[in-house]
């Protein structure tokens, strides 16, 4: 072979190498910082599904505060707060772990479907005039909201690492209270189904 055709074959045979490594390199850029951009967005939506839950269990506390006092402190319809506002990153969001990414975009359905079943509740045509009879829906709802928020959170922090054991955010402290509420509430729901009478069936009569 030639002495030039074999500087040619060397020659562009580094070149490929030496693109192949170039788009290595920018691949492996591109993916870091994606994954950067996963990291901060699911620490802002931590910390505004967090903001979230914290108003939830204030309405919560309202609604139990008004039933604790026999009625006369509080309130016994708290409606639930709108959604929080994520910020607009499209790179960031198309990075973010597709489950998470799907809960955290079904929130605000989620919500607003709460909303209106907590407003039918009180303004419905089966509405009650009594405020207390709205206490059970309107602690029940604001507590599952609190606790949905809650855990897509924890569950972000976690994926990401922004999860801190010794360091909660302090909306977390009110967890179990709000579990044990909404246990109660199911409770109360079963122990008034099974002290229902039971349905008589009778028979027709034969001809």
């Amino acid at each position: 072979m030639d002495w030039w055709i074999q500087v040619l074959t060397v020659g562009g045979l580094a070149g490929v190498v030496s693109a192949a490594a170039s788009h290595g390199l920018h691949l492996l850029d591109a993916s870091r910082k994606a994954k950067s951009a996963a990291e901060h967005l699911a620490l802002q939506l931590a910390v505004s599904l967090e903001a979230f839950a914290a108003l939830c269990a204030s309405a919560a506390a309202e609604v139990e505060m008004f039933r604790s006092s026999s009625w006369h402190i509080g309130s016994g319809y708290e409606p639930i707060p709108d959604a929080p506002t994520f910020p607009e990153e499209p790179d960031a969001w198309r990075a973010l772990e597709p489950s998470l990414r799907n809960r955290a975009l079904s929130l605000s359905n989620t919500v607003r479907w709460e909303q209106a079943a907590l407003d039918y509740d009180k303004n419905g045509p089966a509405a009650e005039p009594d405020p207390r009879a709205f206490v059970p829906q309107a602690l029940e709802r604001n507590i599952k909201m609190a606790l949905l928020a809650m855990k897509l959170s924890e569950d972000l922090r976690r994926r990401y690492r922004w999860w801190d054991q010794a360091n909660q955010p302090e909306v977390y402290s009110s967890r179990k209270w709000m579990e044990k509420e909404l246990d109660s509430i199911e409770t109360d729901r079963k122990n008034r189904v099974e002290a229902q009478p039971a349905a008589i069936s009778i028979a027709p009569l034969s001809r």
